[in-house]
């Protein structure tokens, strides 16, 4: 009988505490959804001025430091760099006229050419005749090979066959 009363009463405060506690529930979720809708809209704030939505942490400014100091030293970097002086520099201008026969004179650089006409790159009848291609022999092939060949021959005949 005392374990039922015990029970019993244990009920009893759960009924006249269950709506204290679904108060409290209620309080906790407002607090939560207004956390949430602060963050949302200062993202929002964030972004438009062209910031990083997310708030930076002290930890994540450190980290940033050391990484950009560590890549600084890595890469040789010296925060006070001294301006040296360029040295100058000379530009030769190489033109390639590959197959040109003799005498020939290239159209002049410069955009002063009066003449639309350009002169032909190559003349063939001043050209060397190349020699004839000679074919290449084919390498002998091995028997394995030579069976797929004669396979897939197989199959396509067969193939050739279905369709007629």
């Amino acid at each position: 009988m005392g374990k039922f009363l015990r029970n019993f009463g244990m009920g009893l405060v759960y009924i006249f505490l269950s709506p204290i506690l679904l108060c409290l529930l209620a309080l906790a979720s407002i607090c939560c959804l207004g956390a949430w809708f602060y963050y949302v809209v200062t993202f929002v704030i964030r972004f438009f001025r062209g910031q990083n939505g997310f708030i930076e942490l002290k930890e994540d400014a450190l980290l940033r430091q050391k990484i950009e100091a560590e890549k600084e030293e890595a890469l040789g970097i010296k925060e006070k760099e001294e301006k040296v002086a360029a040295a100058p520099q000379q530009v030769f201008v190489q033109q390639n006229f590959y197959q040109m026969p003799p005498g020939y004179v290239p159209p002049p650089v410069n955009g002063n050419n009066s003449s639309s006409a350009v002169p032909p790159l190559v003349d063939l009848s001043e050209a060397k005749q190349l020699p004839p291609q000679t074919e290449i022999p084919s390498l002998p092939l091995e028997e394995s090979s030579l069976k797929e060949e004669k396979e897939a021959e197989e199959i396509h005949l067969d193939q050739e066959e279905i369709d007629e």
